[in-house]
């Protein structure tokens, strides 16, 4: 690998980086995560929203109305991890498969740097038959895209059979990767009782 794909945590651009859980109380399963898991330390984002308004399923959320969720992550072992509890009733990938399938694994994340690769991820999972059903882009600018099938069928397949309801591709920026990064840091340095992420 060299220095350019590869991400200052390690990862080679293009390679599934992340696990993301629906729960339905983040501050239970946290403590879940740290006394089974030991992982920790975990980062908070409350009432996230997509820079400009995020678009699921064709319709686009206004910027200053952004779905109540908070997100929790850390680094556990060489994956990300991200907690996702959805607090309001707004469609959203969270929501869509908590309500199908129950509370669980929800996405897989693949991290890429700028250049090119997201867009052809993109394309080659529209190939295969998914559709974008979530995107988005972060504070710091980074795009962000959930697939999953177009059927329902598909879905079922998809979820029962690769035990996710999505597949997620990330572009990270700079800033975005300096942010994972820390948490990457943090998370080798823990002292396996700091709970919470000192930013």
């Amino acid at each position: 690998m060299s220095a350019t794909d590869t991400f200052k945590f390690g990862f080679k651009s293009g390679q599934i980086a992340q696990l993301g859980f629906g729960v339905t109380d983040v501050e239970r399963a946290i403590d879940i995560y740290i006394s089974q898991f030991h992982i920790g330390p975990w980062r908070y984002i409350h009432r996230t929203s997509a820079k400009g308004g995020d678009i699921f399923r064709g319709v686009q959320n206004p910027p200053d109305e952004p779905v109540d969720k908070v997100l929790a992550m850390a680094w556990g072992g060489t994956y990300f991890v991200e907690l996702i509890q959805q607090f309001s009733g707004e469609p959203s990938c969270v929501k869509e498969h908590g309500d199908y399938y129950g509370y669980g694994l929800n996405h897989y994340g693949y991290f890429f740097k700028p250049g090119g690769e997201y867009d052809r991820k993109l394309a080659e999972l529209e190939s295969f038959g998914y559709e974008a059903v979530f995107s988005g882009i972060t504070p710091f600018g980074s795009r962000s895209t959930y697939m999953g099938p177009k059927t329902r069928e598909d879905m079922d397949i998809l979820a029962y059979n690769f035990g996710v309801g999505y597949i997620e591709a990330v572009e990270l920026v700079p800033e975005d990767e300096d942010m994972w990064y820390g948490l990457y840091e943090a998370a080798r340095n823990w002292d396996g009782k700091t709970r919470m992420f000192a930013e």
